[in-house]
């Protein structure tokens, strides 16, 4: 089932409520501090063999795309807003609450950064190219009359 803020206009063009959806996002994002969180790793030791030391790194925020046939964390593949596991990942957003899926990987939670590319396909083939207006070789746009 699809969360409320889907709805399906035509079986590959569903509807977004993107406004409620970068809410939620910047409410979860200020819980995870907004890109100023702070992870806990080792790494070994400078000058010394075998021993590591604990270093605080920043968390960089975990990218978040929409294309119009999906969505896409990260750099993994695009999620059909069909799918389950894109509506369970928008149901959880949307509720308030960090995708349960990424529990083992940020038990904290992570900031997102919200790229909206709803107007282009996800496939790079179906997205359209912008060649430019060109100029002849007097300097005009094309088509602009002297």
């Amino acid at each position: 089932k699809l969360p409320p803020t889907l709805e399906s206009r035509a079986a590959d063009e569903p509807l977004l409520d993107m406004a409620r959806v970068l809410a939620s996002v910047m409410e979860l994002n200020a819980i995870a501090g907004d890109g100023s969180s702070l992870r806990a790793s080792a790494r070994p030791a400078e000058g010394t063999r075998g021993t590591t030391v604990g270093v605080l790194e920043a968390l960089p925020p975990l990218p978040l795309t929409f294309w119009r046939d999906g969505l896409q964390v990260g750099d993994h593949p695009v999620r059909s807003y069909q799918s389950a596991e894109a509506s369970s990942f928008l149901a959880d957003l949307l509720d308030g609450f960090f995708p349960y899926e990424m529990r083992y990987a940020f038990p904290d939670g992570t900031p997102f950064r919200i790229t909206d590319r709803r107007a282009l396909g996800s496939n790079p083939a179906q997205r359209p190219h912008n060649w430019g207006g060109g100029r002849t070789l007097g300097g005009q746009a094309l088509g602009e009359q002297t």
